[in-house]
């Protein structure tokens, strides 16, 4: 089966304008698209298995079928939403083509090779295929949590990734362990990738000429995924880099800890919960980490982040703990979580290749192309 697609830059490329609106829609509950295995789309990319699901999409994997059988085989990663017929819920593949097109020259993010629309209900995108997320090697370690070590260096790279999409303009709003990937490759084994732009909006805009930041609103819409949003996103405030920062932390804790003290806790008491431990849940971590979180209390929505003092937070309990940059993480060779870790990751891979259709129905023979 092979299922063409029109690329057209006007599906794809969305002004700011025209691109907040999309991210700050609400989310409806779709079927997800569906493929097979060896399934060629556009006439370029066979598909291999299933990489991942969530919301109304997928992620597959896919090869390029021009370097098929070659000595370098070109492997890429297809991510697929179905399109509401009723406009309820975001075309979110147009707001992450959007962002990625102005990311392409940067390091830690990925390349953009494809974005069309497969037919009247399925966008797609095709870009660099990375490896595990963070979440997943997290939460695949013995204690679902990873030595100071590897919490503290891996993210000193997701904070300078971040750094880098807020100099572009961007902010992120979703930051989490799930949307940072290490490389797939052993030439970008140690590179850390950010992921997942659905949300992603310009903090920026253009006034007589002059670029400045965008007046907040007086109630913003709530994004993000609850454990991990600030408490001012909770309450409705607007988004701005501090927050993306707050999500870091987070983050950054769950790493050390294995879990936040409000993970079971229901999202209408988030707020208050956050607050209330907000002076002792970074009891049992590093003590720079106070200094790295009083900055931020410090910051207003319009605020520029010390990011070099963020950073040197993290490199300050490296020097006084002696960790060494090239240490191995805890899922490398040498690394206290490698068999394990290891394991899971055959147990996945034979997984994702048990449970990817390989036939078709009748009634999906015939693809109608849209125009």
């Amino acid at each position: 089966m092979s299922r063409p697609g029109e690329s057209e830059e006007s599906e794809c490329q969305e002004s700011s304008e025209s691109q907040e609106s999309l991210s700050d829609s609400s989310t409806e509950t779709l079927p997800h698209p569906v493929f097979y295995k060896n399934e060629i789309i556009c006439n370029k990319y066979r598909v291999l298995n299933e990489l991942g699901k969530g919301g109304c999409g997928v992620v597959l994997s896919v090869v390029d079928i021009d370097t098929e059988g070659s000595s370098r085989p070109i492997y890429a990663a297809m991510k697929a939403e179905t399109i509401d017929p009723k406009g309820r819920a975001s075309q979110t593949i147009k707001v992450e083509a959007h962002v990625l097109r102005r990311l392409q020259n940067c390091d830690n993010f990925c390349r953009l090779f494809l974005c069309c629309r497969l037919d009247t209900s399925i966008n797609i995108m095709v870009m660099s295929l990375v490896g595990k997320s963070l979440s997943w090697l997290r939460r695949h370690t013995e204690q679902q949590r990873f030595s100071i070590s590897t919490s503290v260096r891996i993210s000193l790279k997701c904070l300078e990734v971040i750094k880098e999409l807020h100099r572009r303009g961007f902010l992120h709003r979703d930051i989490k362990a799930s949307n940072f990937a290490i490389g797939a490759f052993p030439h970008d084994f140690r590179k850390i990738y950010l992921l997942d732009f659905g949300f992603a909006r310009s903090y920026l805009m253009t006034e007589n000429n002059q670029l400045k930041i965008r007046p907040p609103r007086k109630r913003a819409p709530y994004l993000g995924t609850d454990r991990y949003c600030s408490v001012n996103v909770h309450l409705r405030g607007e988004h701005g880099r501090v927050d993306d920062l707050w999500s870091f932390l987070f983050m950054l804790v769950e790493f050390i800890l294995g879990k936040l003290p409000w993970k079971n806790i229901e999202n209408k008491k988030l707020a208050k919960a956050k607050t209330h431990y907000i002076e002792t849940f970074l009891k049992n971590c590093p003590m720079e980490l106070w200094k790295f979180m009083r900055h931020l209390q410090k910051l207003k929505y319009d605020s520029r982040p010390d990011y070099n003092l963020l950073q040197n937070c993290l490199e300050e309990i490296c020097h006084r703990k002696t960790f060494k940059t090239n240490d191995p993480f805890d899922w490398e060779d040498g690394g206290s979580q490698v068999n394990i870790i290891n394991k899971a990751i055959e147990e996945d891979k034979n997984k994702s290749l048990d449970e990817m259709p390989s036939h078709l129905t009748t009634s999906e023979s015939e693809i109608e192309v849209d125009s």
